[in-house]
């Protein structure tokens, strides 16, 4: 399927259960860097001084994002380190677990009208998915830390391949950890360049969200990005499957 045509369905799709989606994205999406900015003063407050509004203002609402201030910065004092870690450890055993609930109920959504809480199925001591969801993030986060280490491409290079992981395990929230990184690297073998293709045609989208100062971002684009992000990846499965390519044999 195209690309223009994947995007026409995620747009179809945005329209059912609207205000539930753009929660759910929000939710997923959520950057904790923006609480301690408010928190210090230095996000919101800005904006609100007119007479110091300009293009330098709204370049500095920006926020740093974790490898930023990894990679970029030296941190200045131990408050920075302290922020740095607490990101961490949100992203990972918060954050990272959110994404996987907001993608499964994103995926459901593709066939029928699913609960908001799918977000939280994870946190269901039934199913037992919380833990297995922190192993894969730790193990896709060390090594796409030490690839990275190695040099910068082939960092990148393993970034993309895991970039389905939380689409497989929203799935199969049981994969072990290197069985869950080995389907996400499988689904993306080929269709790299392809993914990449599909987040530059969301460029106009990104300089309208920039017009917008990020209003349109969390009502519009961003929940449009998730679910075109999964219907490409629903794409890649079903062909997979009816392939029978031995990986792919977890989503049957």
């Amino acid at each position: 399927m195209r690309i223009r045509k994947l995007k026409k369905e995620a747009r179809h799709s945005l329209k059912k259960n609207y205000w539930s989606k753009v929660f759910v994205a929000f939710i997923i999406t959520f950057d904790i860097n923006i609480f301690f900015s408010i928190f210090s003063g230095e996000a919101i407050f800005p904006l609100l001084k007119l007479r110091e509004f300009d293009f330098e203002t709204i370049k500095n609402v920006e926020l740093q994002t974790l490898h930023t201030l990894i990679f970029e910065h030296h941190f200045s004092d131990k408050t920075e380190l302290l922020i740095s870690f607490v990101v961490i450890l949100f992203e990972i055993f918060v954050l990272s677990v959110f994404k996987v609930g907001g993608t499964r109920y994103f995926i459901k959504s593709q066939t029928c009208t699913p609960k908001v809480s799918e977000l939280l199925f994870a946190f269901n001591g039934k199913n037992k998915a919380f833990k297995n969801i922190i192993a894969v993030e730790l193990l896709k986060s060390i090594k796409i830390l030490l690839w990275s280490m190695v040099f910068i491409v082939p960092g990148v290079i393993k970034a993309f391949d895991y970039v389905a992981v939380h689409y497989v395990l929203a799935l199969c929230p049981h994969l072990k950890p290197k069985k869950a990184l080995k389907v996400s690297k499988a689904m993306m073998k080929g269709n790299r360049i392809r993914f990449i293709l599909m987040e530059l045609s969301f460029i106009g989208w990104d300089i309208v969200e920039f017009l917008s100062f990020g209003i349109l971002k969390h009502f519009y684009i961003t929940p449009y990005k998730l679910i075109t992000h999964d219907e490409f990846f629903t794409e890649i499965k079903n062909k997979g499957v009816k392939k029978g390519i031995k990986e792919f044999n977890v989503f049957k």
